[in-house]
């Protein structure tokens, strides 16, 4: 999966989730609240983790080229 497609559903996913926590029926119960609010954290922690490890991937530089 590349990296787009990744940011993209996560950013659905999280969409998801703030409309389902909205939802009246699952806004009554503050057990569903909490629960979804603790996976919405967990996936917003995934996605900045992922940021940050492909921001720190090596890249093709001129160094790289002159040594092969």
């Amino acid at each position: 999966m590349n990296e787009n497609s990744f940011d993209e559903n996560v950013f659905k996913a999280i969409t998801a989730l703030n409309a389902l926590m909205t939802d009246t029926t699952v806004s009554k119960s503050s057990k569903a609240v909490v629960k979804i609010n603790r996976f919405k954290n967990w996936l917003n922690e995934l996605w900045d983790a992922n940021k940050t490890d492909t921001d720190n991937e090596p890249t093709d530089t001129n160094e790289n080229n002159e040594n092969k």
